[in-house]
C-alpha cells in the first residue's frame, strides 16, 4: 500500500469497506501510521459499491473451472483474464448501474445486495 496507494492519496479521503480481511491489525496500524483519511460514514461491507469488487467477481466467474496447479499458472490465468476484459464496457456498466446498486445497499441497511 505504501508504494502503490499512498502516492495517490495526498489530500484525498479513502473509502474503507471494513471487510474482515481488510481490518487486520497490520492494516489498521498502517492506516493510522500513514495518516490516511478514511471516510467514516461509508456503509460497512458495501462491496456492491466498490468498482474493483465487480472486477474481482467478473474475473472469478471467468476463471471458474480453470485448472491451475501452482501460483505461477494462477498468475498467468489472472493476467490473461485481465488483458481480455473490456474495460470501456465495464466502466459504462459500473457507472450506469450505480444508482440501482445504491438503492439496494440502502435497502440492505449498508450490507450486500443479492447481486454480489
Amino acid at each position: 500500500l505504501g508504494l502503490h496507494v499512498l502516492p495517490y492519496c495526498n489530500d484525498r479521503t479513502v473509502v474503507h469497506d471494513y471487510f474482515p480481511v481488510h481490518t487486520a491489525k497490520s492494516v489498521s496500524e498502517f492506516i493510522t501510521r500513514s495518516g490516511m483519511k478514511v471516510m467514516e460514514d461509508w456503509p460497512r461491507k458495501s462491496g456492491d459499491l466498490m468498482p474493483l469488487e465487480t472486477v474481482y467477481r467478473q474475473m472469478i466467474k471467468k476463471l471458474s473451472g480453470t485448472l491451475v496447479f501452482n501460483e505461477h499458472d494462477l498468475w498467468c490465468e489472472l493476467h490473461k483474464c485481465w488483458n481480455v476484459m473490456d474495460r470501456e464496457a465495464y466502466l459504462i456498466e459500473t457507472i450506469y448501474t450505480l444508482p440501482k446498486r445504491l438503492v439496494k445497499v440502502v435497502k440492505a441497511e449498508g450490507g450486500w445486495s443479492n447481486d454480489s
